[in-house]
Parts: C-alpha cells; sequence; structure tokens
C-alpha cells in the first residue's frame, strides 16, 4: 500500500507541475489525484468552510491532495468492499435517513398546557409523597439457646425499660438515657435509641417485620409500642415524628410534565414511523426460528486478583 502511495502522490506531482501549466487559464480544475479531480470551487468552499487564511492555501492544497491519495490507495487495496467499511457506511445511510426523514418532525413536536395538565393526571402516582414517620427504637437480644428462666429474667428487664420510658417527661421525643442503659442496638443507643426516618409501605427495613409494623401503628407523636417479641429479642418503638404523605402541585410540575407529554408524543410518532417504512418496504418475520436461535451467554469480566 505504501508503494502504491507513493506512485499516486508521484502523479500528482508531475501533474502539478508539469501537466497543469499547460492548461487553459480558464480551465477550474485546480489537481488531479488519479481519476479524482479538486475544483477551483470545491478548494475556495473548503477553504471558507474552515476560515482558511490566504497564507495558508498551499497547506490546505496539500491537505486536500494528500486526502485524495489516500483514499486512492486505500481503494487499490479494496478497503471500498471491506465488511467493516461496508457496515460503517450503511450505519451512516441509515442516520442520515433518519435526520431528513424523522429528526425534523420530532423536533416540531409540542406539548400545551392542557396536555402537560392531562398527563399530570393521569399519573398522579408519580408524584405522591408517601407518608413517613421518625422513631426510636430499644432491642434487648435474647441469645439462642437459652434457658426459660434466662429468658423470663430478660423479659422482665425489656418490661422495666417499657415502665421506665413511659415515665419519661412529655418533652422527650426519644428514648433518651433508658436507651443507653437498656438498648443492644449499638447504631442507635447512644442516640435515645433514634433510627431516623421510614417511609409508610416500605418493607426493606433491618429489622423484623413485627416491629416496622408497630412504628406504623403508632398513631400519636411520644407513644411508645407494647413489648414485641421476635426470635432475636424484645423491641420497643417510639413516635418521635409523623408527616403525612401528600401529592406534589401541578404548578410544581408543570415543566416536568410537559417534557413528559412531549416524550411520549415523539414515542408515539417514531413507533409510527418506523411501522410505516417497514411496511414501505416489507418485513416478514419468523419468530419460531428465533427460539431456535443459540445466544452464548454474556461473559461477565473476571475477579481483580488480590492487591489490585
Amino acid at each position: 500500500m505504501k508503494r502504491s502511495f507513493q506512485r499516486i502522490f508521484q502523479g500528482v506531482v508531475v501533474w502539478l507541475f508539469v501537466v497543469a501549466p499547460q492548461a487553459s487559464a480558464t480551465e477550474s480544475l485546480l489537481a488531479q489525484v488519479g481519476q479524482e479531480r479538486i475544483s477551483i470551487e470545491q478548494f475556495r468552499e473548503e477553504a471558507l468552510t474552515r476560515g482558511i487564511a490566504a497564507s495558508q492555501k498551499e497547506a490546505l492544497l496539500e491537505e486536500m491532495v494528500r486526502f485524495e491519495a489516500l483514499h486512492a490507495a486505500a481503494l487499490a487495496e479494496g478497503l471500498d468492499r471491506d465488511p467493516e467499511i461496508l457496515q460503517a457506511l450503511r450505519q451512516m445511510v441509515v442516520g442520515k435517513y433518519l435526520e431528513n426523514q424523522l429528526e425534523p418532525q420530532l423536533r416540531a413536536i409540542e406539548a400545551s398546557d392542557a396536555e402537560a395538565r392531562a398527563y399530570y393526571e393521569a399519573n398522579q402516582q408519580e408524584f405522591a409523597i408517601a407518608a413517613k414517620v421518625r422513631a426510636a427504637l430499644i432491642k434487648i437480644e435474647v441469645p439462642r439457646r437459652i434457658s426459660e428462666k434466662k429468658r423470663s429474667q430478660i423479659e422482665a428487664r425489656a418490661k422495666q425499660a417499657r415502665k421506665e420510658a413511659l415515665a419519661l417527661a412529655q418533652e422527650m421525643t426519644s428514648f433518651g438515657s433508658v436507651a443507653v442503659r437498656y438498648s443492644d442496638d449499638l447504631s442507635s443507643r447512644y442516640r435515645g435509641g433514634e433510627v431516623g426516618w421510614l417511609l409508610t409501605g416500605e418493607k426493606e427495613y433491618i429489622w423484623p417485620e413485627a416491629v416496622t409494623e408497630a412504628i406504623f401503628a403508632l398513631d400519636k407523636v411520644g407513644a411508645v409500642s407494647e413489648l414485641i417479641a421476635t426470635e432475636d429479642g424484645f423491641y420497643l418503638v417510639k413516635l418521635m415524628e409523623k408527616k403525612e404523605g401528600f401529592i406534589r402541585p401541578f404548578a410544581e410540575l408543570k415543566d416536568w410534565c410537559r417534557n413528559r407529554a412531549v416524550k411520549e408524543k415523539r414515542e408515539a410518532l417514531e413507533r409510527r414511523f418506523y411501522a410505516r417504512v417497514q411496511q414501505r418496504v416489507g418485513v416478514n418475520i419468523h419468530p419460531s426460528l428465533l427460539q431456535k436461535v443459540e445466544v452464548a451467554p454474556a461473559v461477565s469480566a473476571p475477579p481483580l486478583l488480590p492487591g489490585r
């Protein structure tokens, strides 16, 4: 390929310096590279596109000649028939077709205030803010394989913890020092048992389900649950704060709903566009054969070596 390029480029040089001077003064041909021609009009358009100064004309012409020479050399090697090149060309043709036929229609799509409101009304579940509660917790662990006598003693201790929790001052929203004395939950013990906010309806919490159900069942701030017995111990929960759920107002979401309405209209337009194209060219799919096609499973990345 290197020799082919050298021969082509030598031919260009000979033409520029030997043949060109013999050309007519009115000839618009600026250079010829193999079978390709670079006209004055092409050169001027390229220079205008790039903003080329007068002092850069020679460099631009050299670049254009080099490109055409490389293209000719690549064609001589048969690269225009290379599968990768052909696939890339197919992708470019499809992209250009979509750019000309579909994208102008997509850009023209808008959504009115009424359409934005209609989207809001039809999808209010998306804008619901769930009710949530802030709670405190005391956990008193019960070891496995424990005697009934020992378990009774631990339960008595848990009942004493509840008694002391009920005796706390009304303004004490958490379990305060009672959690420090009794709780085995180290993550909350020294924060008065506070475990933060819990969303109503959420079940993926680290505590047994009976514990979270008891938290959500409390309806008054400051209320303390009955003793909750589970497999791993006894729990007490306390409601510290409660916020009701609500639907975010349309005025706050108007622009977002408009964008979603536009998105839906564009998706519908795309579906209609592709359906028309397929109907025009004719499509015949064989689902039964698809079921027989074996696809290799995805290969996961190998684990990192120790120390990486």
